[in-house]
């Protein structure tokens, strides 16, 4: 893939980043239009053989149409369909019909193709979040479904295959159980230059326990991340990170303050081999998320400004965001059930009135 096609790619299966503006055609492969020289051709074509047979029945009426049919190739029940359509309608009549059925009755209704497009454009969601999503707000509506608007308007996204095998999963069955813990970075953030980030995420729940933005890769940073994170959501069995210097340290003989403080709380190291982040890769996975769905679309002009964002991101990430591993239910559902709100991303509250009226016109119909 070059790069002007993996440009193309990433920007279509980021949604709407500034910048750039995604448009919705009809699909010229399931919406093609008519040749109209062929049609010509065609009616021609049927006025000549009804001309003839118009012909041969003064001349010889028992072999006329035996002459006709034998000559232009066609059926008994073709010929005399030809003449009752030109009976009725002239040559008009002749023009080829279309052959798609008059009715469809599984055909997605128009109002709920509006919704599916409308929540495409606004928010780039793949088929099945879409499918949940609007099955949470009174619109039920399979994936096929939006997998098929989306087709025939031209905006479905191609799939794009990996050349690395997936590694082995894993999930732990009880919150608090095992934390995933790692920084990212640099972060070239056109207010700030080079930022780096720090994030704890549950491994049950993929609920983010704690997070902030800093500008150095520093092992204070990282115990202060942690004793925040313990000090409100309390102290997993087991901590999962890599062998940066934020977390071994370089160059100590012993354990570092980071292990040390560890020790401390009770929770276990699990350090990851050399070279294996795939290990840790529900954190990683996360840096993905944040990348797409905060850095790239909010200008971020200060770290003060950065952290105030990623606080924010944080409450819609964990109580309102569902999560395709999760049965498409929010992290906070499973970390915290009861204090869980009903999940609505932000990005659907400007699209609440027209999804709103949309179903309105749904339930006319139907009634």
């Amino acid at each position: 893939m070059d790069s002007k096609k993996k440009r193309l790619w990433e920007a279509r299966r980021q949604g709407p980043v500034p910048n750039f503006v995604l448009l919705t055609v009809e699909s010229p492969r399931r919406q093609a239009q008519p040749d109209r020289v062929a049609w010509a051709k065609e009616v021609r074509r049927r006025a000549r053989c009804l001309r003839l047979y118009r012909e041969y029945l003064a001349t010889d009426a028992d072999t006329a149409q035996a002459k006709v049919r034998r000559e232009f190739g066609i059926s008994r029940r073709t010929l005399f369909r030809w003449l009752h359509c030109y009976r009725r309608a002239g040559l008009s009549g002749l023009i080829p019909a279309p052959r798609r059925p008059r009715r469809c009755p599984g055909q997605t209704p128009v109002w709920l193709e509006r919704a599916i497009l409308a929540v495409r454009l606004r928010t780039g969601w793949g088929v099945e979040r879409i499918a949940q999503e609007l099955g949470r707000l009174g619109l039920p509506v399979g994936h096929n479904a939006v997998y098929g608007v989306l087709q025939r308007r031209g905006i479905k996204v191609a799939l794009v295959r990996r050349s690395r095998k997936a590694g082995f999963r894993y999930q732990r069955e009880r919150p608090n159980d095992l934390w995933h813990m790692d920084v990212k970075g640099p972060f070239h953030l056109p207010g700030v230059g080079a930022v780096y980030g720090f994030a704890i995420l549950d491994d049950c729940s993929r609920f983010c326990v704690a997070a902030t933005l800093a500008t150095e890769r520093r092992m204070d940073t990282a115990i202060a991340l942690l004793e925040q994170a313990v000090a409100t959501w309390g102290a997993p069995r087991q901590l999962m990170s890599d062998n940066g210097s934020e977390f071994v340290g370089i160059g100590n003989r012993g354990a570092s303050r980071f292990l040390r403080r560890l020790r401390e709380l009770g929770i276990e190291h699990l350090p990851i081999k050399l070279r294996t982040p795939e290990t840790n890769g529900k954190i990683e996975r996360f840096w993905l998320t944040l990348d797409q769905e905060l850095l790239m679309r909010v200008a971020i002009s200060t770290l003060a400004a950065g952290r105030a964002a990623l606080a924010n991101y944080l409450l819609q990430y964990n109580f309102h965001r569902a999560h395709s591993a999760l049965s498409y239910r929010a992290p906070a559902e499973i970390y915290c059930p009861q204090r869980a709100p009903a999940p609505m991303p932000s990005e659907l509250q400007a699209l609440m009135p027209l999804l709103l009226s949309l179903k309105q016109t749904g339930d006319r119909d139907h009634t």
